[in-house]
């Protein structure tokens, strides 16, 4: 999906919970439509990886960004993207929460929430739909998921080992970094394609299950 193809979802989805009242509805509205925007934004780091993978791209990059480190730019495209996955999928996690009528006091909800041992009784006070709790249960267990938690915070809370390679500047493809991620190295820009797709379809199956758990009502 383009990344207005992405934000039209919520487009499509807002039609099937108008009838909730406004005070719940604008909050839940916000959510889903931020949800987008960051499942949308990672496709920036898809693009900046797929540049750097030619000498040109890397060349456009350094000329319309002012862009002058290869490594910073390769390492920012794998922590942006990680970061705007995540994002987008807590934020659906706590739209769905806000569906099923749960109200946060201060901090927003998250997919955090549902093992939350602190949060425990207010997730069975408020159980998700049938549709919606199916995506959020298969979100969980998704090793899509395990491994962008693990990288994400690995990014944010301590090093990350990355494996440099030296590179000619010379025409055609060429080889990313790799970053060490629960004893196993992944190549970055391989990283940034699959946590992308992966927050695409979670958010496009987000939308499916709003979509049959509150039919619209025309």
């Amino acid at each position: 999906m383009t990344q207005q193809e992405i934000f039209d979802r919520t487009v499509q989805i807002e039609r099937h919970i108008k009838h909730i009242p406004s005070e719940a509805r604008m909050p839940i509205s916000a959510l889903m439509s931020w949800s987008a925007f960051n499942a949308g934004m990672a496709r920036m780091g898809v693009g900046l990886v797929n540049k750097l993978a030619t000498t040109t791209g890397w060349e456009e990059l350094q000329t319309v960004l002012a862009l002058d480190s290869y490594g910073v730019t390769e390492a920012g495209a794998l922590s942006l993207t990680a970061a705007q996955v995540t994002t987008s999928i807590d934020l659906a996690a706590a739209a769905a929460l806000r569906l099923a009528g749960a109200r946060p006091e201060g901090r927003e909800l998250s997919m955090s929430t549902f093992t939350d041992r602190r949060s425990r009784d207010l997730v069975a006070a408020h159980p998700l739909t049938a549709a919606l709790d199916t995506w959020a249960t298969g979100v969980r267990a998704s090793p899509e998921w395990d491994l962008l938690k693990k990288c994400r915070n690995q990014l944010v809370h301590s090093t990350t080992p990355r494996h440099i390679y030296l590179t000619t500047r010379r025409p055609g493809p060429l080889p990313s970094s790799e970053v060490a991620i629960d004893g196993r190295n992944h190549a970055i820009d391989a990283l940034v394609h699959k946590f992308s797709a992966f927050g695409e379809a979670t958010f496009g199956q987000f939308c499916d299950a709003v979509q049959t758990d509150f039919p619209d009502q025309g």
